[in-house]
């Protein structure tokens, strides 16, 4: 019901079931096959979409020579290093490097359009150096598109445009 000046006016009453919360999950990426995945890439993949508990992604020492993106349905994300400073998210793309579709937003090494996003003690990293050897060598080493992200003792590190908060979504 609703109560206004005019009086007290009653509609159509609605009820309506929530999703319930999932399990919590928790998958472990390690490059010497002792984990669940030996990439990085393949942990993001096999979230599934729309997930409603905590899907904890524990990554193992080691540097991840990996373009990755978490899409943007990946959501409830806790992407978790062993240590942050041996636990690397490389990798050394660039705006102009003649890709169809590349520039500043594209040039990322780790994408991540998720919503609910949680990173902590680990390292997101593009080795491009902006040297002019080659045009437009802006390479992103973080692109965050998601709402309600959060990083924890985390490293981002890059020679241009180092972070990008792309707002896309």
């Amino acid at each position: 019901y609703a109560v206004n000046s005019i009086g007290v006016g009653y509609g159509e009453e609605l009820s309506f079931t929530t999703q319930e919360v999932a399990p919590a999950v928790t998958k472990i990426v390690a490059k010497d096959g002792s984990g669940d995945y030996t990439s990085v890439q393949a942990a993001f993949d096999a979230v599934p979409d729309y997930y409603s508990g905590a899907y904890t992604i524990f990554v193992k020492k080691g540097v991840y020579y990996e373009k990755l993106l978490l899409a943007d349905k990946k959501l409830n994300v806790i992407l978790k290093g062993e240590d942050r400073d041996s636990t690397i998210l490389s990798y050394d793309d660039y705006a102009g490097n003649g890709k169809p579709g590349m520039g500043t937003s594209m040039s990322y090494s780790v994408g991540i359009d998720a919503s609910d996003f949680t990173a902590m003690n680990i390292t997101f990293r593009n080795t491009i150096v902006n040297d002019g050897s080659a045009s437009n060598q802006q390479g992103v080493a973080l692109r965050s598109n998601g709402d309600r992200q959060a990083f924890y003792n985390c490293n981002i590190l890059g020679y241009q445009d180092t972070y990008y908060a792309w707002g896309g979504s």
